[in-house]
């Protein structure tokens, strides 16, 4: 694989991350009910995680997005080291 196509695909994924996550964030906010479970009552706790969520996710999706659009390469690089830092991390913690 050629570093161009390299790029192009981690380019793809990283855009289908940030906007599934981004969407995902913004549901919980608008309709938390498609997201706990069905026996579970939307509280006002689920509100903030949710509103937390979006505001971690919606900035990423922007920087994701424009540096996708720019072609900037040194900041898919530092978004890539931030993502796998966090996976990492949630793994470390058992979150994920």
């Amino acid at each position: 694989m050629t570093t161009i196509n390299a790029i192009r695909l981690a380019s793809l994924v990283t855009e289908i991350n940030v906007l599934v996550a981004s969407g995902f964030s913004i549901a919980a906010i608008i309709r938390p009910q498609y997201l706990v479970p069905a026996e579970s009552v939307p509280t006002e706790a689920s509100l903030l995680l949710a509103m937390y969520a979006a505001a971690r996710t919606i900035p990423l999706a922007l920087f994701a997005l424009g540096a996708i659009y720019k072609q900037a390469t040194p900041a898919l690089l530092i978004l890539g080291a931030a993502r796998r830092r966090h996976a990492i991390a949630g793994c470390r913690n058992r979150s994920v």
